[in-house]
């Protein structure tokens, strides 16, 4: 879902840092993955993967032994982190119906759609536009014990051969979603995903290395969690914080005034600090230096909203003063436009 786009933000969070140089945080509207009609404001949820009856979670039967066990709670954090995320949205309103119904066994397969019907009455019991399912909930737990030898020394520094326990778990948590339109009577979004997570544990005895396996319960809620957040970012436009750096000082004449100007920024006076940084990039005798000012008035036009000038001044460092990261930022701040014009398409209409 979001990842790959988050991993393009990591990397360019990543670009080299040097020791001259400060961080700070932008809030960014990153746009969603699918668009969504204008008609729809407000969402309902609904939990449509319960278990058919005599159809037990791993870990109902593994660990807890209990009717309301692990993935009763996985779906639950699957809403939360679903909810969570469009938290971070002005383009929705989400409302949790509490209902549950009785889904299908462990499948990759969604069950059959709801009826147009049973959508437009939850919409109209909820005030809502359109309906949000859970539609396949599914974890699978492997574990694979093995006796193991490795040589160790003793006190005297003679060698030894030791014996011991390893045990490596699989954690797999397969999960569908579908969005239900129901004034145009049509499913918007119908989306599966399969997460997974791993541990281990070690032990003089089986007992002792299964006993330091990490807790599967906790694992599949924070998978879950993480998968309902990657889906609401999925079908909204959501807030997320990226960080930028700025060089904070140089050698040379113009120290004073880029320190200066480095904490204005410290303390989001981007105006002010940009008024510095281009007196400095019209009057310093320094390539280098010029080059790190207009990198950074790139950056302080970013931090105000200004995307377009913060793409010229990075052209500008880059091509007339050779400043190698301003030519990595310019395909940031390049993606940053192009998704904002993607972000205005999908709130049009709203403030």
């Amino acid at each position: 879902m979001g990842i790959k786009r988050n991993l393009f933000y990591l990397a360019v969070i990543l670009l080299s840092l040097s020791c001259n140089s400060s961080t700070t945080k932008i809030d960014v509207l990153q746009p969603a993955e699918i668009f969504i009609p204008e008609n729809i404001e407000n969402i309902v949820t609904i939990d449509r993967s319960k278990p058919a009856k005599g159809f037990g979670s791993f870990l109902e039967g593994l660990i807890t032994g209990e009717e309301i066990g692990q993935d009763k709670e996985g779906r639950k954090r699957a809403l939360e982190g679903l909810t969570e995320a469009l938290t971070r949205t002005p383009r929705f309103r989400v409302i949790h119906s509490g209902y549950e119904k009785t889904g299908s066994s462990a499948s990759l397969r969604l069950i059959e759609p709801m009826n147009w019907y049973e959508v437009k009455a939850l919409c109209d019991e909820f005030n809502a536009d359109a309906v949000l399912a859970i539609e396949m909930y599914d974890s699978d737990l492997a574990i694979e014990s093995s006796e193991k030898e490795r040589k160790k020394k003793n006190k005297e520094g003679q060698e030894y051969t030791e014996t011991y326990f390893k045990d490596e778990m699989e954690l797999s948590i397969k999960m569908g979603w579908r969005l239900y339109d129901p004034t145009n009577k049509i499913i918007i979004d119908e989306f599966t995903t399969r997460d997974d997570d791993s541990g281990s544990g070690e032990g003089k005895t089986k007992d002792d290395a299964r006993d330091k396996l990490p807790d599967a319960f906790s694992m599949a809620r924070d998978i879950s969690f993480i998968a309902g957040q990657l889906y609401g970012e999925r079908i909204a436009p959501t807030w997320v914080s990226v960080n930028r750096d700025y060089y904070d000082t140089v050698k040379g004449e113009d120290k004073i005034e880029m320190e200066k100007a480095a904490r204005m920024a410290e303390t989001r006076d981007w105006r002010g600090a940009a008024e510095t940084w281009t007196t400095i990039v019209s009057n310093s005798y320094e390539e280098e230096t010029k080059g790190k000012a207009a990198y950074n008035i790139a950056i302080a036009n970013e931090c105000i909203g200004k995307l377009q000038n913060a793409r010229d001044w990075a052209q500008k460092a880059y091509v007339d003063y050779g400043n190698k990261k301003a030519k990595n930022y310019i395909q940031t701040i390049e993606r940053r436009i192009y998704e904002q014009q993607i972000v205005e398409e999908q709130m049009k209409g709203r403030n």
